[in-house]
């Protein structure tokens, strides 16, 4: 019997995208694995929608919109108890064009030992690859800092560990990895906690792959590329979260210190630009980070 995997795909007000995804993993051809679909206190009828469409898989309704970090952990605990040897953790925005992609990732892992993986993706409109993080020179900076920072007073700065930071649309994680990390921090709403798990995971020296031999798509189009105000806010709160999680001392201030200058060129772009708005909310973001503001903000929903 080849290990059971079950994909967790979370939907919030967005009935054609999830339609399309739960389609494509359909088609995988992959004797052992079912599809959790979890709505996240959508408003729209999406959720009925989706469980008229696919009565066949089982579907979690969030009595709150406990953002992708809750929704997803919803998820990932129903899929633990189902006995899931793999938990695949799937945007709603995701195409698969490959049906052997979960068979191909599954053969890799067993094989290599990986225990989280990411696929290569890929934007859906311009084919431009946006897998990892540590293709950022500030992502990449950032990543060694907080690990090194946390490995050193742990004695262990010398030993060789994986640090990949990957995108957190598509992630294929062995369910024994949750009960050495936990899952997703909910404290992060939405943005960053994808980094903040897979910071976790370097911590327990959890074997993190890169897997570009599958290739997956992402829908990234126009609110994707360009920023808009949920993003903004979350993305400024949270590293602030996560800065303080895995950093202290020297560190913390180094990294809150290119953090701030980092955010300061955005405001004044934006002050410029005269996006006002954009601008305001980086400032509300980093003040709800500095206070340790978490959750959801409905003013941005």
């Amino acid at each position: 019997m080849r290990p059971k995997v079950s994909f967790v795909v979370l939907n919030w007000n967005n009935f054609k995208d999830t339609k399309e995804i739960v389609q494509c993993l359909e088609r995988l051809d992959y004797p052992n694995f079912d599809i959790v679909i979890v709505d996240n206190d959508s408003r729209d009828g999406s959720a009925r929608m989706l469980e008229d469409c696919f009565p066949e898989h089982p579907f979690i309704r969030s009595p709150v919109n406990s953002g992708y970090s809750g929704g997803n952990n919803l998820g990932i605990e129903y899929a633990l108890r189902m006995k899931a040897d793999y938990v695949a953790i799937v945007n709603n925005d995701i195409v698969i064009d490959n049906d052997k992609l979960l068979a191909e990732v599954i053969a890799y892992m067993e094989d290599s030992g990986a225990e989280i993986l990411g696929p290569k993706i890929e934007r859906l409109e311009t084919r431009e690859t946006v897998s990892v993080y540590n293709d950022s020179p500030w992502w990449n900076l950032v990543r060694k800092v907080m690990v090194k920072n946390r490995r050193t007073r742990e004695d262990d700065a010398q030993e060789e560990y994986n640090s990949l930071l990957l995108l957190g649309a598509f992630l294929v994680i062995k369910s024994e990895v949750f009960g050495t990390i936990g899952k997703m921090n909910e404290d992060f709403f939405m943005y960053c906690e994808e980094n903040e798990l897979l910071l976790r995971a370097n911590l327990h020296r959890v074997a993190i792959s890169y897997y570009p031999q599958v290739k997956v798509l992402r829908k990234m189009g126009k609110d994707e590329r360009n920023y808009h105000i949920r993003r903004l806010y979350y993305m400024s709160r949270n590293k602030i979260h996560m800065f303080k999680l895995h950093s202290s001392g020297w560190s913390l201030l180094f990294l809150l210190f290119i953090n701030f200058v980092s955010d300061v060129k955005k405001i004044v772009r934006f002050l410029f630009e005269g996006k006002f708005a954009f601008a305001a909310t980086i400032v509300k973001g980093v003040i709800d980070g500095t206070g340790h503001v978490t959750g959801i903000n409905p003013r941005y929903h």
